[in-house]
């Protein structure tokens, strides 16, 4: 009676064993499953959108003559050689327009000379913070000439630059440009670069201080302006910049998606390499930080596979020995 009772007592230990055993190994598995397919795609695309070298930038020198159908037809050009490399759905693209340096008033003799750029985007406005004033729209119309005193340009100033240039809010500068006659703009914003999505702004190299010293020149910040007066040529266009930067989903931010991502930049970089007729200038570290995540997320997902393995020979020992003992 006593060993039929301890023999019962085994077996219900033994069952709650193999019970216990088969929840904690499904429970793990649940555990794999879900770091597997949200846990890690969610942090590779923290980790991407937080970085200021999640970004490719596309920078050349339009005709000056003919500067909006130029940027027109090379930004065409840009977008079929992304989607022959098969990358378009997966970016997020922006076009900066950029007018030629002009010199700032107050320039001394024998010091630097103080200049400054004017950019334009309709996608500047979403990755900027207003500090003061107000964002620059078009000049209303008027009969003065825009750009003159009596119908300036308005402008937003970086506070950066503004700090460093000692101007404020609603002050009229008057710019002089390398040809043509004097351009007159009118402060109506002071702003910041938005915190989200800081890759946005690799094209634009000024750090914290807002200057940099080229030469005999130094060099604030650019002034942002509505694109119609690039577009028309009231200020006159030097440069353009496409800004490409990651726009992935779940199901893209594997190892595999991420290499493969990779590979497919370096198609879209080599076909614009080649454009002889319309010589681009690629830049940025997007390549090396999507190859980095794609080790990073291997080498996580191997350490949980074995995890799994390990937990699964356990498991089976334990129930093998279980078995034994009904």
């Amino acid at each position: 009676m006593r060993s039929t009772g301890r023999r019962v007592a085994a077996q219900l230990g033994a069952t709650c064993a193999a019970i216990a055993v088969t929840f904690g190994t499904a429970a793990f598995a649940i555990l794999v499953a879900v770091t597997w397919t949200t846990t890690l795609p969610a942090g590779a695309l923290t980790d991407l959108s937080a970085s200021p070298d999640a970004a490719l930038t596309v920078r050349w020198t339009p005709h000056a003559a003919t500067y909006a159908a130029d940027v027109r037809t090379s930004t065409a050009k840009i977008s079929d050689a992304l989607a022959a490399s098969g990358a378009s759905q997966s970016f997020s693209t922006a076009v900066i327009a950029e007018s030629g340096f002009l010199t700032l008033p107050g320039t001394a003799p024998d010091g630097p000379t103080p200049q400054v750029a004017v950019i334009a985007s309709a996608d500047l406005q979403k990755h900027s913070t207003i500090v003061a004033g107000s964002w620059p729209t078009a000049p209303s119309a008027a009969t003065a000439a825009v750009g003159t005193a009596d119908a300036p340009i308005p402008v937003a100033v970086p506070v950066t630059t503004a700090g460093a240039m000692h101007v404020r809010l609603g002050q009229t500068l008057t710019l002089r440009p390398a040809t043509g006659a004097p351009v007159v703009v009118r402060i109506v914003g002071l702003v910041r670069r938005a915190p989200q999505n800081p890759a946005f702004w690799s094209f634009d190299p000024f750090g914290p201080s807002g200057t940099m010293s080229l030469g005999s020149f130094t060099t604030f910040d650019p002034f942002i302006a509505d694109p119609s007066l690039l577009a028309s040529g009231v200020l006159r266009g030097a440069a353009a910049t496409m800004v490409l930067t990651p726009s992935l989903g779940p199901h893209e931010t594997g190892a595999a998606a991420f290499s493969q991502l990779s590979g497919r930049i370096d198609t879209f970089r080599r076909a614009l390499d080649s454009d002889a007729a319309h010589p681009f200038t690629v830049s940025g570290h997007l390549p090396s930080l999507l190859s980095g995540l794609a080790r990073r997320v291997a080498a996580a997902q191997a350490r949980l596979l074995a995890a799994a393995l390990l937990l699964a020979v356990v498991g089976a020992a334990t129930l093998s020995a279980v078995a034994g003992l009904l």
